[in-house]
């Protein structure tokens, strides 16, 4: 009669029917290699944080999930049917002897995928023609604009900034130029810069040739059409680049206008929230980034999509001056750093 053996926490041993233990390092390996390669690929690929914070939450969900599956006891795994439970590495059975080795990994990993991203990103990126903030050796900051311009939510935000006295920067999607073009004039009438936000908000990464020049050109050409010049500044819509956006922008003589601070108005959190988001920790040379408009210009916009971000932005102003903080448009301060 052959008995069978039931894995337990203290006295599990390596049976016929488990996995010997080189196999399960070198298994623990493979994943631990896939980890790094799936985090390098977005932040080198990318350079998005928000990607990043993607892969993180990715990578510690999936340690989290073996190492559950891991434990000796066996039940979650006993439930799973049997290719499911290879592929998750549910049918290894491990003596407690090598339960500090997992958690060891665990913690490795979970550094693995914070903070391997971030020195890809910072090693190996070719960011040249790129601008995440302006260093300066005083105290300067810039507002930035995007999804405009909007007919209700840009004339009030020009208002509150001609009250403080204070030159922001406006990256104008392509169909709203087209469809508002006096509302673009009377933003640079006021002395504000004017930067590009493509055509129609696309995903850039995503685009074929044509119509990434497309999104970039025919953008151009219309606040051309407006103002006399083209646009010198871009920024692509939520950030998102790769190599080929940034060579085809390069091409044009186009700087790529990244934010140092986001004040996540986008999802209104309120208007206290707003507020600390732009005004906690600053640092000189900072570029913030609030929004005029919608991310969609073709579909109308609710009514109090950018309510928050209007009543915050007094307060925010008053509270970067309070620091001892110039604002300035990026021509401005690109234009200071250079000299």
């Amino acid at each position: 009669m052959v008995s069978t053996l039931r894995p337990t926490c203290r006295k599990s041993r390596w049976g016929e029917t488990n996995k010997p233990p080189v196999f399960v390092l070198f298994l623990w390996l493979f994943y631990f290699l896939l980890l790094t390669a799936f985090g390098a690929f977005v932040a080198s690929h990318y350079y998005h944080p928000t990607l990043r914070e993607q892969a993180a939450r990715w990578g510690t969900g999936y340690l989290l999930i073996c190492s559950v599956l891991l434990w000796p006891n066996g039940t979650i795994r006993s439930h799973l049917p049997g290719p499911i439970a290879w592929l998750l590495v549910s049918r290894l059975t491990l003596h407690e002897a090598y339960l500090p080795l997992l958690f060891a990994y665990g913690l490795f990993g979970l550094f693995l995928v914070y903070f391997v991203p971030k020195y890809y990103e910072l090693n190996l990126g070719d960011q040249r023609g790129t601008i995440r903030e302006v260093m300066f050796p005083f105290r300067c900051a810039a507002l930035t604009f995007d999804d405009g311009p909007s007919p209700l939510w840009t004339p009030q935000i020009l208002d509150v900034l001609d009250r403080h006295q204070v030159k922001a920067t406006f990256f104008m999607v392509g169909k709203a130029v087209e469809k508002y073009p006096d509302l673009v004039r009377e933003v640079a009438r006021r002395g504000h810069s004017v930067g590009s936000h493509s055509w129609s908000h696309p995903y850039m990464p995503l685009l074929d040739p044509e119509a990434l020049t497309t999104e970039i050109d025919r953008t151009s050409d219309a606040l051309e059409a407006v103002l006399g010049t083209r646009p010198r500044l871009f920024r692509p819509p939520w950030g998102f680049y790769n190599r080929r956006v940034l060579d085809e922008l390069r091409a044009r003589n186009y700087l790529t206008v990244l934010w140092t601070r986001s004040s996540q108005d986008w999802s209104n959190p309120g208007v206290e929230k707003i507020v600390a988001n732009a005004t906690t920790e600053i640092r000189s040379g900072e570029i913030f980034l609030f929004h005029d408009g919608g991310n969609h210009p073709s579909k109308e916009l609710p009514t109090d999509s950018r309510r928050q971000t209007v009543e915050a932005l007094d307060a925010v102003i008053r509270n970067l001056e309070a620091q001892g903080f110039e604002l300035r448009s990026l021509d401005e301060m690109i234009a200071a750093w250079v000299s």
